[in-house]
């Protein structure tokens, strides 16, 4: 596969090349895990991809317990569907156990409800997931195959960097499956109907949160991160991303909004036409925010 079809593919999977009109719990478990270290980054994750949505319904998703935040993929806070919770922490928590880790880190971990007004970033407290959780084994396996319907075809390295899980987790997971290769010869696992997309689709400009699992779905993140811009977006001292946006499918440049205006900050300069593209979506995101 070509670098722009595994990009078109990750932008068709990830609903950027189109708004969906999906019911919040079902964009949460099509996309597995929203990264959410940073409060504000899984409600513009999700006014990126699903139509029509409101900050409200994520909020009141974690306020009825339809989802979750818990701390998960890397030992990060992410908001899952309530439904896939089990699996997720099951297999979450088997990457702990021979770990030299503090003990709760080997239990199934919650927040409570969001604290305060939007954007919410005062952390709520932790309780104990209350329901048993499912075979490790059978729950890695079923996360590998989400991960690879939201973020394939992937390689093992990127399997292992998006889910940190033990290869013994993995690979039971990998079997059977579709496999290809992309332009530097590297296997690519997928899952047998999983659906593609052809490089030559248009893609949306797009703005995306801080930490985006998008960003840190890959061991190589060059389908959506071009390797110059590499280390503008991604702070390695303290492993922090910037919020981006996208033309024609690969991230271009950061946003901020500061004094209830929104800076936009391209890496390189934009061809007039996609900066009109690019100013007309930061101000729908800005007026969205700010709502």
């Amino acid at each position: 596969m070509t670098l722009r079809e595994l990009n078109r593919t990750l932008l068709l999977r990830q609903m950027l090349l189109e708004r969906r009109r999906v019911p919040l719990t079902r964009a949460v478990a099509k996309l597995v895990a929203l990264q959410a270290q940073y409060a504000p980054s899984p409600y513009v994750a999700l006014w990126a991809r699903v139509a029509g949505f409101r900050k409200e319904q994520l909020t009141r998703g974690l306020v009825d317990g339809t989802v979750v935040k818990a701390a998960s993929f890397r030992t990060t806070l992410h908001v899952m569907s309530a439904a896939e919770f089990p699996q997720l922490a099951s297999s979450y928590i088997e990457t702990q156990r021979a770990r030299n880790v503090p003990a709760w880190r080997k239990e199934p971990w919650v927040r409570t409800a969001p604290v305060g007004p939007w954007p919410h970033t005062k952390p709520s407290a932790d309780v104990l997931w209350p329901e048993p959780l499912p075979d490790p084994l059978e729950s890695s396996i079923r996360v590998v195959h989400q991960y690879l319907a939201a973020y394939g075809p992937a390689t093992r390295e990127d399997v292992v960097q998006f889910t940190g899980f033990r290869l013994r987790q993995i690979d039971p997971a990998l079997d059977g499956l579709r496999t290809s290769e992309d332009e530097a010869g590297r296997t690519l696992y997928d899952l047998p109907r999983a659906p593609l997309a052809s490089g030559d689709r248009d893609a949306p400009v797009r703005f995306l949160p801080a930490f985006d699992s998008i960003i840190l779905a890959h061991r190589d993140r060059s389908r959506i991160l071009p390797p110059e811009y590499l280390d503008v977006v991604i702070d390695k001292r303290n492993a922090t991303t910037k919020n981006t946006f996208t033309v024609d499918g690969f991230i271009a440049g950061a946003w901020r909004i500061e004094k209830r205006r929104i800076a936009i900050e391209p890496f390189a300069p934009l061809p007039a036409r996609r900066r009109r593209e690019v100013d007309a979506e930061g101000e729908r995101l800005l007026a969205w925010y700010l709502a």
